[in-house]
């Protein structure tokens, strides 16, 4: 008999409770939707732009709560989908509205992404990843970089543009740069996205354009020959790998990226002033070394120095060519050590004409 009594009042509990929280989950539904109703209201009266906006935004969330506790009677996510799609619209709209504070902009941003899977609003086609990115670069370009650092964090979120907003997040990155942790970060993500992204052709050169400061010479190298590792007929990387070479002074070396870079199409006029340089430089330095040694050049010795002093000659005239009057690179100097070098009396004569004078 008790055990029957005791499986009664068990089942009257679970009856009791199975009817009430449907009832408890109606009521505070019905009083999510009275506080949105009360809203609303007041949101027609508002007079000022930014408190018109949030309170907007707090609508919308006030909608998102009620579609998630409305599990029983779907009547109020009808009614509120058809009264908070185009407020949802104005918040979109106003995003691109530069003169709202930031912590509207930003209040009203974070509300319109957490809405945007909703079904409430899940036929809008808001192009939020180019709102966002536009945003980005408009602070971006008034040197606002924290509101740009903010937007393109949201970009970031959209496939579409999330290379075009990497290479923003790292240019408002560089901007923000005040400590070496930040500057270590900063290059740690430079060289992630070139990892991810091998051409893209910014991050290449935003990396190279760190590791060009002096202290940075030795990782500058080793970058240089893992790229040339990963890629031996990337253009850019061997004429990078020349300069680094003559720098050290490896000339042959230096030489052959060069003479690479050019056979795949990469000719330019510095290519060709570098080549020119490095030709001289193996010459000279080459004749030097020997002569300091007490020793006499051999015929041979001489027929390679003067082989190389014509290359560098070459490679120098077509320099000239193509910038006589030294607009780009100057020439002069170096075309005139080598045709001294050559002992060609009538191209020194012509060319002293031209030469710069010493102040």
């Amino acid at each position: 008999m008790k055990r029957r009594i005791k499986f009664i009042i068990i089942l009257m509990i679970n009856v009791v409770m199975l009817f009430a929280s449907p009832h408890k989950k109606q009521t505070k539904t019905s009083k999510i939707n009275e506080q949105l109703n009360s809203l609303l209201s007041s949101i027609a009266l508002e007079k000022d732009s930014n408190q018109y906006y949030m309170k907007v935004a707090n609508a919308i969330l006030l909608g998102l709560e009620c579609e998630k506790q409305d599990a029983v009677h779907s009547a109020y996510v009808a009614q509120n989908k058809d009264r908070l799609v185009s407020l949802r619209t104005k918040l979109v709209s106003k995003l691109q509205d530069t003169t709202l504070s930031f912590s509207t902009r930003k209040y009203i941003t974070n509300v319109i992404i957490e809405s945007a899977s909703s079904p409430l609003f899940k036929q809008n086609q808001d192009n939020l990843g180019a709102i966002f990115y536009n945003t980005a670069s408009h602070f971006y370009s008034i040197k606002n970089y924290k509101d740009a650092d903010f937007y393109v964090d949201k970009s970031l979120l959209f496939k579409d543009w999330a290379e075009k907003s990497a290479e923003l997040k790292v240019l408002c990155m560089k901007e923000k740069i005040e400590t070496p942790t930040n500057s270590t970060v900063y290059l740690l993500a430079l060289l992630n996205l070139h990892t991810t992204n091998p051409n893209n052709s910014l991050f290449f050169h935003l990396i190279i354009e760190y590791l060009s400061q002096p202290q940075y010479a030795a990782e500058l190298e080793q970058f240089t020959n893992e790229e040339l590792l990963r890629d031996s007929k990337n253009v850019q990387v061997l004429l990078l790998w020349g300069e680094i070479m003559m720098t050290k002074k490896k000339w042959n070396e230096a030489i052959e990226a060069f003479t690479s870079a050019e056979k795949l199409g990469g000719s330019s006029i510095h290519l060709l002033y570098n080549i020119g340089i490095s030709y001289s430089s193996k010459a000279l330095e080459y004749r030097d070394n020997i002569k300091e040694s007490g020793k006499r050049l051999t015929q041979e010795q001489q027929k390679q120095v003067r082989d190389n002093l014509n290359l560098a000659r070459k490679n120098l005239e077509l320099v000239k060519e193509q910038d006589p009057e030294c607009k780009k690179i100057d020439w002069r100097n170096p075309l005139y050590v080598v045709l001294y070098a050559l002992k060609d009396k009538v191209a020194l004569k012509s060319l002293a004409k031209i030469m710069p004078t010493e102040k």
